[in-house]
Formats: C-alpha cells, sequence, structure tokens
C-alpha cells in the first residue's frame, strides 16, 4: 500500500516540475521584474561588456540600479558561453532551482525521521505552493528570491547536522559564510542567512567573526553603490522612528491579510500552523531551540525593514511579503509538517483511510 502511495506521490511531484518547466520554455519574461530587472540588467552587462559603466549609466534608473548585480553578472556569463542573449536559457535556471528546492525539502524531512510516505506527501503539498510554482518558471522565471530559498534550505541542512553532531567542521562554517555572502550578492535580504550562524554548535566569538566575514558581500557592495554613486530608488532611514506608529498598523494589517486572506498563495496553511501553534506542543528539540527561534528573528528583521523603508507603507506589503515568505518557507513549513505528523499520529482517520483505500483497490 505505502509502496502504491509513494509512487503516486512520486509521479505528482514529476507532473508539478514538467508544468514549472513548461512555464518557463513557453511564459518567459512575464514577470515586471524579470524583463526590467533581473533580465535587463544581464542583458545590458553582457551588451556593454563593462561592468563600471554599466553600473554608473542614468540610462537604467528605473531598474533599481542599487540591487546587488551577481545573478545578472551570472546570467550574462552565460550569454557569453552561448554568443548570443537567450532569455530562454537563463529562464531554465528556474526550474532547476524548483527541483533542487523540492528534493531538499524531502531529503530535510526524512532527516527530521519522517515516513518515507509522509516525506513525500508533504513534499508535494510544499512543492504545489503557487508562489514556489511561479518562481519555479511558471510565470515568473528569472527572479532571484527561488535561489535565496535554496540557500536557505542548505543553511538549514548545514544547521541541522551541526546540531544533530553537537559540533561542526570547519568546512561546514565557510558554507555557512560562503552562503551568507553568495546571498547577500543576489539581493540585500540575502545578508539575513549570517542569522544562521547564530545556531551552530560554537563559542560566541567565532560565531561573531563568521557573521563579520558572512557580511563582506553586502558590506562590498554597499561600497560599490557608494563609490560609484548609484542612483538608490529606495532605502532604509532612521527617520522613519517617528513614522512607526503611523507606517506599523499598515504594516500589520497587510501582513495578516497575506497570511490568513490570501488563500491563492498559502491555501489554508497559515490558518493551520496558527491553529496547530496553539494547540498542538511542539516536541522536537530542533525546532524549539532552531526552527521557532529563527521564524521569529526573520520575522522581526522583514518588519524592520518594512518600517524603516523609505518606500510608501500602503501596498509595500502586500507587493512582496509572498516572495519574503517563500524564502523563509524552510522554515515554518517543516514546523507545519511536523504538527501536521503529531496529528496523524494521535488519530485513527488517516488509518482508516488507508484501510478503505486497500479495500477498494483489492476489490478493483
Amino acid at each position: 500500500m505505502n509502496n502504491l502511495l509513494n509512487k503516486l506521490f512520486l509521479l505528482l511531484l514529476i507532473i508539478n516540475c514538467l508544468y514549472v518547466l513548461s512555464g518557463a520554455i513557453h511564459f518567459p519574461m512575464s514577470h515586471i521584474d524579470v524583463w526590467s530587472d533581473w533580465l535587463y540588467k544581464a542583458k545590458g552587462l553582457y551588451l556593454s561588456q563593462d561592468i563600471t559603466a554599466f553600473l554608473v549609466s542614468n540610462q537604467h534608473d528605473f531598474s533599481h540600479p542599487q540591487y546587488p548585480i551577481l545573478l545578472p553578472l551570472l546570467f550574462s556569463y552565460v550569454y557569453t558561453l552561448l554568443g548570443e542573449v537567450n532569455e530562454l536559457a537563463v529562464s531554465l535556471f528556474s526550474p532547476l532551482m524548483y527541483i533542487v528546492s523540492v528534493w531538499l525539502c524531502y531529503s530535510f524531512l526524512q532527516k527530521m525521521n519522517f515516513k518515507n510516505t509522509q516525506s513525500l506527501l508533504f513534499t508535494y503539498i510544499y512543492s504545489m505552493l503557487p508562489p514556489l510554482l511561479a518562481q519555479g518558471g511558471r510565470y515568473h522565471a528569472g527572479m532571484a528570491d527561488i535561489y535565496i530559498l535554496v540557500l536557505h534550505w542548505i543553511a538549514l541542512h548545514l544547521v541541522h547536522t551541526g546540531f544533530i553532531d553537537k559540533k561542526v567542521t570547519i568546512n561546514q562554517i565557510s558554507a555557512l559564510v560562503l552562503i551568507a555572502i553568495i546571498g547577500s550578492l543576489i539581493k540585500v535580504e540575502g545578508l539575513f542567512l549570517i542569522v544562521y550562524i547564530l545556531f551552530l554548535p560554537i563559542p560566541m566569538l567565532q560565531k561573531c567573526i563568521a557573521m563579520f566575514v558572512g557580511s563582506s558581500g553586502f558590506i562590498f557592495w554597499q561600497s560599490v553603490v557608494k563609490t560609484l554613486s548609484i542612483k538608490q530608488s529606495y532605502g532604509i532611514s532612521g527617520n522613519n522612528f517617528w513614522l512607526i506608529p503611523e507606517r506599523l498598523p499598515v504594516i500589520l494589517l497587510e501582513s495578516l491579510q497575506e497570511l490568513f486572506l490570501n488563500l491563492k498563495n498559502w491555501y489554508i496553511l497559515w490558518w493551520l500552523f496558527l491553529g496547530m501553534l496553539v494547540f498542538i506542543p511542539n516536541k522536537s528539540e530542533f525546532s524549539r531551540k532552531v526552527l521557532t527561534p529563527l521564524l521569529v528573528i526573520f520575522a522581526l528583521l522583514f518588519l524592520g525593514i518594512y518600517l524603516f523603508s523609505t518606500t510608501r507603507a500602503i501596498g509595500y506589503v502586500s507587493s512582496s511579503l509572498d516572495r519574503l515568505l517563500l524564502q523563509i518557507s524552510p522554515l515554518w513549513i517543516i514546523l507545519l509538517f511536523q504538527n501536521i505528523q503529531t496529528v496523524l499520529e494521535r488519530s485513527t482517520l488517516f488509518k482508516d483511510m488507508q484501510k478503505l483505500l486497500r479495500r477498494y483497490l483489492f476489490k478493483c
């Protein structure tokens, strides 16, 4: 019976992978951020053959010139290898990142001692998240958030290994540092990946050193922005401190609307998350000591960005929170799945459904 279910869930996962692949092929350049920012910069870097000249040009002010350019730069190298601008070629990296994210989800569930059938079921549920499908290639191929997502999954794997082993190697520390550097050179919020270093079983001094080195990508890019006087379309301002009473209610309201009313993005997962958080205690030591604190820290960091950003508060959260939630989805989705697993183990409903399905298949 379990083998049959395993094959079914595996088939559904393959269908999802083909679905996002078809989106990347047939609907490339569908999102404004793709053709006006990420792939636009890649094309500009490829055609100019001069990174500095491209960055200081005032002809690209509409494309958020202060954004880190690692991803467009890598895409431009793909164009160089191909000898031409080929958006389809770089769009195909999005389905690849989707497949990697799904595989990392499944492998992490296995590390958390989920049964194989449960791991496949929950991985399939995760693979069906509309923001993930979109970033994987269905209309949003070419966007950067799915790359940050993959880095979060890898960081979580590394932290979990250190938590279980009660020790880490220099290679594991270096990998987390490199992840933070790469993340901050893809998107500014990629800098927050340094937070994972706090949960390594190493002395605090080593954590501080590793976090500082992990911040070097962010520091480097901000130095480039200042040195070249790159125009900033928006940023962070301490003057917003006096606007907190005005901005905070808007931010909280739009956040709640995204979490609990945007069923198109999240189905009822956040309702389940809230209900189970209140009524079902999570007994996993890793969840209590790592996943939950990480989720709280990231929530506070994102709140800080929204509060002190120079972008107008109204509409800011509703236009961006889904991407931030996708980036940190490894944290909240694992917490949710653990609670669902607890419910399934306590309830006979799942077992009864299996028996009914077994009888039906036997009659057929």
